[in-house]
């Protein structure tokens, strides 16, 4: 049984369904979830609606699956009906394959039957095509030590266990000789890998594509100890082309991404948070789209909001900063949320929050020079087209834009590029000085 719904969705043991937003569970399954929540995970919390438990979702995204075998799907907050989902599944996709610095095709995207089907059977899909293409380019192999007892005398005799062997084996000799084999710790995990796939499979593809692939394995035992295997895997030259696979291989085994979170329950819980995830892609497509001289920085920490004698207290950390050089021209900060700009009045103020501008107002007085901007990246969505008036911090202007997940393109006003936006440190130095009246 599988469950879409979006994030904030509600699930529930009682009423009827309500499309993306909430959704009704077997008995046994809402009793998993609840139990869930009540074990204060950050993705589920406890709550009642009409008098009713329900579980909701957080801001988490992926897959949720039960022990008694139900897939709970979540899929973006931006996703609305059937058509929309389908869009989502393939966005975010590609969002989790460019933050893994997986090399994006996207072809082999476009090809993937995204389409009423659940997402974690996609990602399988997807996988499975990145380990098939790894695999025709062979396996490593190197040389392992091996100890023996044989009739015949290979590599060179161990003299001290051919000692110590017992009376009536005079026809065995002990000995130490080097193999050249694929049982190398990567093999290993990437076998470990598959097995986990081909158990996750639920399509009758990738279970033929997951045995298929575990033939060329055949000869490779799977990982006993996954920890120490990664601890294990080598990053030398020789090894270059298996870092395609590592992400894929550590996601799979261990969950081991910084933003990932497991489920305690004995099924597969593999979530992402929107906030990061949407921060981290945002950031990999501003870093390919700055002219030289300037290079973007991720979470830099050089000041706090405010000092007690020589320690500073609440330190200040911008999502992402463009910096020349080594100074901090222009700050920026993603928000995954939906604005709405038909919202232009007082009391809704689009669905900005209060707090965020306070958080850029420190951000500017601390980092940047006077007249330099600052930006809020949400989300483009049908709501949600185009920048907002330009705001006034006090000598610092700040900008409310969109992001286009489909295009990978930052909308700004009129067109602009980033950095036209950007100060020049030196320039803004001066202008603070003359305005201020002190000479240089």
């Amino acid at each position: 049984m599988a469950i879409t719904i979006r994030e904030y969705g509600v699930l529930t043991a009682t009423g009827e369904p309500c499309g993306l937003d909430a959704q009704c569970l077997a008995d046994a399954d809402f009793a998993l979830l609840k139990q869930e929540a009540l074990a204060g995970l950050p993705y589920l919390s406890l709550i009642s609606r009409a008098g009713n438990e329900c579980v909701r979702v957080g801001s988490h995204v992926g897959v949720i699956t039960l022990p008694t075998g139900t897939q709970i799907e979540v899929l973006p907050k931006m996703t609305d009906g059937e058509q929309d989902a389908d869009r989502a599944r393939g966005l975010l996709l590609k969002m989790l394959t460019t933050v893994m610095d997986i090399p994006f095709r996207e072809s082999g995207m476009a090809s993937l039957n995204t389409a009423r089907r659940p997402w974690l059977q996609s990602l399988i899909e997807f996988v499975l095509g990145e380990f098939a293409t790894f695999l025709r380019g062979g396996l490593r192999s190197h040389y392992q030590q091996t100890r023996a007892s044989l009739t015949s005398v290979k590599g060179k005799l161990d003299v001290a266990a051919q000692i110590q062997q017992r009376p009536g084996n005079e026809t065995r000799f002990q000995v130490c000789y080097d193999e050249y084999t694929t049982d190398r710790p990567e093999n290993r995990l990437l076998k470990s890998a598959l097995l986990k796939l081909l158990r996750w499979s639920e399509t009758p593809d990738n279970n033929r594509k997951a045995r298929e692939l575990l033939y060329y394995l055949d000869a490779v035992p799977s990982s006993g100890n996954a920890k120490r295997d990664l601890q294990a895997w080598r990053e030398g030259r020789e090894m270059q082309r298996y870092r395609v696979i590592k992400p894929w291989v550590a996601l799979i085994l261990e969950n081991r991404l910084p933003f990932v979170s497991q489920g305690e329950h004995q099924g597969l819980s593999l979530l992402f948070p929107m906030e990061r995830l949407y921060e981290a892609y945002l950031g990999k497509m501003l870093k390919g789209s700055l002219p030289a001289g300037l290079h973007l920085r991720e979470q830099i920490s050089r000041h706090y909001l405010a000092s007690q004698g020589d320690r500073g207290w609440f330190r200040l950390c911008p999502d992402l900063a463009i910096l020349r050089g080594n100074t901090p021209v222009c700050i920026l900060d993603a928000k995954w949320k939906m604005l709405d700009s038909s919202l232009d009045n007082g009391r809704d103020k689009y669905g900005l929050s209060q707090a965020d501008f306070y958080q850029l107002f420190a951000y500017g007085h601390r980092y940047l020079p006077p007249g330099s901007h600052l930006f809020l990246v949400y989300p483009k969505t049908e709501r949600f087209q185009a920048p907002l008036p330009v705001f006034d911090l006090e000598g610092y202007w700040l900008h409310v834009v969109p992001f286009c997940l489909e295009r990978d393109v930052l909308v700004l006003p009129d067109g602009a590029l980033i950095e036209e936006f950007v100060t020049d440190p030196h320039r803004a130095g001066l202008e603070r000085t003359e305005r201020e009246g002190v000479v240089p």
